[in-house]
């Protein structure tokens, strides 16, 4: 008796029974899988956002509790690239959009926003308590040449710190009010000044350039001066030299900023 071919006795079909045919045919493969990222790479942005802020915090807590404006603009700048590679990793769409200005989503939207509100703080958070001058002042300068026996000038001032192309800067400007010749005050058809650039550039020290808009002509000055504190780290005063260079009123002398 010759072997059975169908050892399971399973019925076989017939010629009218429909066959079905199991489709295994493997997907096509697709240009889009080999676009698709390596499966380490989103952590990596991650771990890459979360040191980076990791080490800015040690940096400033424990190296460099006042930074300079350049030292916060760069630090600033890693914090809004940290936070965007976080970002990448978060669900949902973020959108940070400033009328006539920026308009971002995505993690390109929280390094925007990041870097935006930093450069709003104007800087204050990169200077030190005992050098804070921010604020309105009352000045006085006292001519020491001798083209300029008994003669003074002054009036007000207002100093902040504001955001260039190269981070933030200080900034100086106010209104030359009166003059005093003999002993004699005569008041000025209130000439307006204000700094070309200015940096505290050591330990309660200021240097800065300025233009003073007068009837005479544009004056063109530097001057480099120190900062007081109070008893309470406050500044209450600046002093130092002046120097009013060629061509227009050249003049030396020493001035004093004292709060109203």
């Amino acid at each position: 008796m010759a072997p059975s071919s169908n050892p399971a006795n399973t019925p076989l079909p017939d010629s009218n029974t429909p066959v079905v045919e199991e489709n295994r045919t493997t997907a096509p493969h697709s240009d889009l899988d080999e676009a698709r990222p390596p499966n380490w790479s989103m952590p990596a942005v991650f771990i890459f956002g979360v040191l980076s802020i990791a080490v800015l915090l040690i940096i400033i807590i424990r190296f460099n509790p006042s930074p300079t404006p350049t030292s916060w603009f760069v630090q600033l700048t890693v914090l809004a690239l940290a936070g965007a590679c976080i970002a990448a990793l978060l669900p949902g769409a973020i959108r940070f959009q400033i009328p006539g200005m920026i308009k971002a989503a995505g993690s390109l939207g929280v390094f925007a926003l990041i870097f935006y509100f930093g450069c709003r703080v104007n800087g204050l958070k990169a200077i030190a308590p005992g050098e804070d001058i921010t604020g309105d002042w009352n000045y006085k300068c006292i001519a020491l040449d001798k083209d300029h026996p008994n003669y003074a000038h002054g009036g007000i001032a207002h100093i902040d710190m504001r955001m260039t192309e190269y981070g933030p800067q200080w900034h100086l400007a106010g209104t030359r009010q009166w003059e005093m010749r003999d002993g004699k005050r005569f008041d000025l058809p209130n000439w307006q000044w204000e700094t070309d650039w200015a940096a505290v550039t050591d330990t309660h020290r200021i240097k800065y350039t300025y233009q003073v808009s007068a009837e005479v002509g544009i004056i063109i000055g530097y001057a480099d001066g120190t900062i007081q504190d109070d008893k309470d780290g406050k500044p209450i005063t600046v002093s130092g030299k002046f120097w009013q260079v060629p061509p227009v009123d050249e003049m030396y002398g020493s001035y004093e900023f004292t709060r109203p």
